[in-house]
């Protein structure tokens, strides 16, 4: 039986059919050879590849002394050839391992032993495609080849041969990019990159129509933003809310996202009123939550009401008093009196006269300054701890208890929120 490795390398670029039948005659008896057996001992056995797909091995000289337009190939079979250059449209340079591949291969004994001793020479001169060739013999002469097997991946599941391929795909997984990937992975991917393409389309519309904003076409771009509903747009939006300046076209933008009205779209309202520093941009984004009935606002500004800072917790105190939700009394019980860690650095921070004082964390809602004060001597930090009495938090609780006042006292709303909370629901409210 022949060997099963070819005598020329099978994985050379370009087509692996012949020379169309227009070719000159000599080239198909040069191919014929090629496929006949090998050639001549010590000639260099490139792949000279043909503009008509052929293939033929051999070795380039040079170009013709007699005819400009051409070269002078030597074939593996010692046959010297003149080919015109626009015959010729690659030559695949051979190393030296597959050289000596193409004087090893032909003279293989047809035996597991010898094969796989090929294969191991194979393998440690980098001639995967040639080892495969070989291993894939072995299987033929010996199907049971526990080291073939492995070799070209197999795994033996249940007394059977397998490859990792039909392992994969029998648990459900799919080839992509490179890995196994389960189908709803694969789904998600292409969901993430859709929305990131969707995203970035509609950063550029919105950039557009911003522009348009300070021209003639100014009614219709500011339309077009109000209009939006794709809620593919919401993180354009809110890229577009933290990096505007001017209200006028903030509003714009959060009268579209009040259109979609998607979770997705009342997180960036809740974030813009916790964070903008325009107060005004404060009232708007929770009168827009407010119309909503978003029930997602009220567990973000509960949450909210533990932040260090002043401004934010009293923001969401004041949202959660619009909001109207009785869920909201015992965390703003809580947040009615707060105590923060604040560190400042004096002005003249390195003289020993330095006296300064803080107020907080900053301001409230409406502008007021909060919390204690503290000294520091000698140009050092100061760190101090002051207790906060937080106006909103008070405002809200008044008006969610239905006019109950007990000022900054916890203990009181307290005790008043339990009673509340045991007091008998009327029969004419009870479930039916």
């Amino acid at each position: 039986m022949p060997p099963a490795a070819p005598t020329h390398r099978p994985r050379r670029a370009g087509p692996q059919s012949g020379p169309t039948r227009s070719a000159a005659p000599v080239l198909w008896a040069l191919v014929g050879l090629a496929i006949a057996g090998p050639g001549v001992p010590g000639l260099r056995a490139d792949q000279l590849v043909l503009q008509n797909g052929g293939q033929l091995p051999g070795e380039l000289r040079g170009a013709s002394p007699s005819r400009p337009d051409a070269v002078q190939i030597q074939t593996a079979h010692g046959i010297r050839l003149t080919l015109a250059r626009n015959q010729l449209r690659q030559v695949v340079r051979q190393s030296a391992a597959e050289l000596e591949y193409e004087r090893r291969a032909p003279r293989v004994a047809d035996t597991v032993d010898r094969h796989w001793r090929l294969c191991e020479w194979c393998l440690e001169q980098g001639l995967s495609a040639e080892r495969e060739a070989h291993l894939r013999r072995i299987l033929q002469l010996d199907p049971d080849h526990v080291a073939a097997r492995h070799a070209l991946g197999y795994s033996e599941l249940n007394g059977q041969w397998v490859t990792q391929q039909e392992q994969m795909r029998s648990r459900g997984y799919q080839r992509h990019r490179g890995r196994w990937r389960l189908p709803q992975e694969i789904e998600l991917e292409r969901e993430q990159a859709s929305a990131q393409q969707a995203h970035l389309q509609w950063l550029v519309k919105l950039k557009r129509w911003r522009e348009q904003l300070h021209t003639e076409q100014a009614s219709l771009a500011a339309r077009q933003i109000t209009e939006i509903r794709d809620p593919a747009a919401v993180g354009a939006l809110a890229q577009g809310l933290g990096q505007e300046p001017l209200r006028a076209v903030k509003l714009l933008y959060l009268t579209a996202l009040e259109g979609i009205g998607s979770a997705a779209a009342l997180e960036v309202l809740i974030a813009c009123s916790l964070n903008d520093p325009d107060t005004e941009m404060f009232h708007e984004c929770v009168d827009r939550l407010a119309r909503l009935k978003a029930p997602l606002a009220v567990p973000r500004y509960i949450k909210a009401l533990e932040d260090e800072n002043n401004v934010r917790l009293n923001r969401a105190a004041h949202a959660l008093g619009r909001l109207g939700d009785p869920h909201a009394l015992a965390p703003l019980i809580q947040a009615l009196v707060t105590t923060h860690k604040v560190v400042v650095t004096p002005p003249n921070a390195g003289s020993a006269d330095t006296i300064s004082s803080t107020f907080g964390r900053g301001t409230d809602a409406t502008g007021t300054p909060l919390g204690g004060t503290g000294l520091s001597t000698g140009g050092g930090p100061l760190v101090s701890y002051p207790t906060v009495p937080n106006t909103e938090v008070l405002d809200a609780l008044v008006k969610l208890s239905g006019g109950q006042n007990f000022g900054f006292d916890q203990r009181a709303w307290r005790h008043w929120l339990a009673q509340e909370q045991t007091r008998p629901v009327p029969a004419n409210l009870q479930r039916q």
